[in-house]
């Protein structure tokens, strides 16, 4: 893969947790997964920690985060971390297509672009 392209194919084995915490107003629920990467130092492991919510039932999160059955409401990866700060529109439908290719930043740009008309011009 070119290092201008984006492979949003990338998937994690997660493993759901029983612990909950309310985040922002939303009821959360823990989920872990291991990251491996190779490198020319050598194999590292990353744990990733999310908190999503079934109360938005979208899959969707930051970064790759993804694929589990809610929205991902806070994820940690090391020692960055991301969170949703403020949700205004909690009816809006999420929708995606699966991409079976990996697809450029312009790609990625063009459909935001078309994605951003579409919702203001509604």
């Amino acid at each position: 893969m070119k290092s201008t392209q984006l492979d949003i194919q990338k998937r994690y084995e997660w493993k759901i947790i029983d612990e909950k915490k309310i985040i922002n107003g939303y009821n959360c629920i823990k989920a872990e997964a291991i990251e491996v990467t190779n490198d020319f130092r050598g194999k590292f492991e990353n744990k990733i920690t999310c908190w999503f919510t079934t109360e938005l039932p979208s899959g969707f999160g930051p970064a790759d985060f993804v694929g589990l059955p809610g929205l991902v409401i806070r994820a940690q990866k090391g020692n960055i971390i991301f969170y949703v700060k403020n949700i205004y529109d909690k009816s809006l439908s999420f929708k995606y297509k699966r991409m079976q290719n990996s697809i450029t930043k312009k790609q990625i740009t063009e459909i935001f672009n078309n994605g951003m008309n579409n919702y203001f011009n509604d």
